[in-house]
Formats: C-alpha cells, sequence, structure tokens
C-alpha cells in the first residue's frame, strides 16, 4: 500500500473514531457482503417459516442463538464491524444476538444502565440491515449525543422510581429539544452505537411490512472467550441471557 492510501486510511479512520465518539454512533455502509445476508435469511427461514410462510417473526428465542449458528457469527463477527470495534476497545466481544424481523417497540432506554462511563464506552450495540429498512415498518430510532448526557442513573434506575426510564427519556428529549433519528438503510448497512446512547425500537406504521435485522451487543471479554474468523465471541452458554424472561 502506498503512502498516500495509508495517510488517507489513517485520516478517515480517525474521523470515523472523532465522529463516534462525538455522536455515540456510526454507520458503516454495505459493510456486510450480500452473499452472507442471504445465508443467515436461508437458514432464518428454515427455523421459523413453513410453506412459504412465516411462522415466528421475533426469530430464536435465546439471546445466544449466535453460539449455535455460525451465519449469526459469519456476520456479527464480520471483520468490517471488528475493525471498528477494535478503535473503540480492543476487547470487546460479542454475547448476545437477538433475530427479530419486526420491531421490538421497546421505548426509550439505554442498554447500559450503569453511570460508569468508562465501563458505558466498552458496551456497543450492533444493527446490522438485512435489507432496504422502510420508514413505516418502525426503524430503530437513536438520540445522537445522548451517551453524553449528565443524569442522575441512581434516581432513573432505582427500585422506588415509580416514573419508569423510558418516561423520563422522553421528557428529557422534549426539554432539550433533541432530534431522534431513525435507522432506515440498506441490505448491508451497520449501525454501530454507545451503551449510553438513548435509543428505541420504532412504531411500525404498517404492520405488514417486515424489519429484517441482526442485532449483536459487544462487551469487554470476560468468561470463557472464542476466536471465530476476525471476531470473537463469549463460547459459554450461561454468558448470554434469555431475551424474552
Amino acid at each position: 500500500m502506498s503512502e498516500k492510501k495509508e495517510n488517507n486510511l489513517e485520516s478517515i479512520i480517525n474521523e470515523n473514531s472523532y465522529f463516534y465518539d462525538q455522536n455515540g454512533y456510526i454507520v458503516l455502509k454495505s459493510a456486510i457482503p450480500n452473499d452472507l445476508i442471504d445465508s443467515y435469511e436461508k437458514k432464518w427461514l428454515e427455523h421459523h417459516s413453513k410453506d412459504g410462510k412465516i411462522t415466528n417473526l421475533d426469530g430464536w428465542q435465546k439471546s445466544s442463538s449466535y453460539l449455535k449458528n455460525q451465519q449469526i457469527l459469519d456476520i456479527l463477527c464480520h471483520e468490517n464491524i471488528f475493525n471498528f470495534l477494535n478503535l473503540i476497545y480492543p476487547s470487546l466481544a460479542l454475547h448476545l444476538s437477538f433475530t427479530s424481523w419486526t420491531s421490538t417497540k421497546k421505548s426509550w432506554h439505554q442498554d447500559f444502565v450503569d453511570p460508569d462511563k468508562d465501563k458505558a464506552n466498552n458496551y456497543v450495540g450492533v444493527w446490522v440491515a438485512l435489507d432496504k429498512i422502510h420508514p413505516n415498518s418502525g426503524p430503530f430510532q437513536f438520540i445522537p449525543g445522548s451517551h453524553k448526557w449528565e443524569i442522575d442513573f441512581n434516581l432513573i434506575y432505582s427500585e422506588q422510581n415509580l416514573d419508569k426510564p423510558s418516561s423520563f427519556f422522553a421528557k428529557e428529549i422534549e426539554k432539550r429539544q433533541a432530534p431522534a433519528y431513525q435507522f432506515t438503510g440498506d441490505k448491508g448497512d451497520v449501525l454501530i452505537w454507545h451503551g449510553h446512547l438513548v435509543h428505541a425500537g420504532g412504531i411500525p406504521a404498517d404492520n405488514s411490512l417486515l424489519r429484517k435485522s441482526l442485532i449483536g451487543h459487544y462487551g469487554k471479554m470476560m468468561g470463557s472467550l472464542v476466536s471465530y474468523s476476525a471476531g470473537r465471541y463469549y463460547g459459554d452458554y450461561t454468558a448470554a441471557t434469555d431475551l424474552y424472561n
């Protein structure tokens, strides 16, 4: 590689890292090859459809499904994802996978609820678009820069707090007049977000539309770790929790 190309690559990396640090998210266009997505979709349909009709839009019930499906690992451990994750923290590893083809409809929340910013920096979500995401399908929504908000975590997440965290964030968004964005990516596009970024699953305007996605959560390495392709993941079956319990 020529010195000019190396400098250009280093400049792009630095710009992306700075954007992520300031905004709490980054979009990687065309990061996952179509053949990997097609292979995963075939596997998904084998398990969740019958006679050409989908029987379960939620996908696998266990968020540890990546442990038994190479097609999930091929995507969520792809080098294009891990090359960027290694810029954030070089010891991140996949430990949860969510496989629903419809919106979770989950209201405003954070994935990492501890106030420790250093720990939150080391918790990352990844959202892979398996098809063009229609704006009426209930896209992933997020508030850029919200990972830097100074908030009282102990109050928001205390057992005594009758006002749910989602209500707090809805009021905070209104108070700050913070613009909400939605991710309507193309097939193969990847959204990566910070553990403290406030985000939600949009409410579909048209329930007949699919929102084909594959989501992974990554954290600091712990327990049993396995290397796979370009990335890493937890190999201990107890590391992942049940998504619906």
